[in-house]
């Protein structure tokens, strides 16, 4: 066989649909999210931001939605009675974003201790502590349902204060808190 009828043989090969080896089989990520309850997925999702970034995830107000390249899906239910809420403050650079995406989504202020306190619409504290943001940047919180709250953000001497609503219609992805 000469040069140019193996160099034609592996074009053909090539071109015709051989599988991609270099694609990874999803199969143990996909029965190992199966298995796991909602806060060890979320966790798992933003790992995954960095370790398996074609695996995408998004948390809307009723569910975790984990979307795998092969295209199976896997949808883990939010508790009735709270809502979870993921906050990036930022100082220079901030994304425009409404549905928190564990896979893709960046803050700017990565693995820093900010404070931060979360109080009802009678001034009660839901939340009163310091938190580290996670190596996304962003703050992740269990909020009540159906409240209206008011979130303090301070960190280096800046501030930031926004209003949110928890219901059905709000963003689980807060990234418009500017520490000034």
């Amino acid at each position: 066989m000469n040069y140019i009828s193996i160099l034609m043989v592996f074009a053909s090969l090539l071109f015709t649909g051989c599988p991609n080896t270099n694609d990874p089989n999803y199969d143990t990520d996909y029965n190992t999210i199966s298995g796991m309850d909602l806060m060890t997925a979320i966790a798992k999702a933003n790992e995954w931001h960095y370790s398996e970034p074609k695996i995408s995830s998004n948390i809307d107000t009723y569910n975790l939605n984990i979307i795998f390249p092969d295209g199976r899906k896997i949808s883990k239910v939010l508790p009735s009675d709270s809502m979870y809420i993921a906050i990036a403050p930022y100082i220079t650079k901030t994304h425009d974003c409404a549905i928190h995406n564990p896979g893709s989504c960046q803050g700017e202020q990565v693995n820093v201790t900010m404070h931060f306190k979360i109080t009802d619409n009678a001034n009660k504290a839901i939340y009163d502590s310091d938190i580290q943001t996670l190596k996304n940047g962003f703050a992740e919180f269990w909020l009540p349902r159906d409240k209206n709250l008011t979130i303090l953000v301070t960190y280096a001497g800046k501030s930031a204060t926004q209003s949110v609503k928890t219901d059905h219609n709000c963003n689980t992805c807060i990234t418009t808190m500017k520490l000034n």
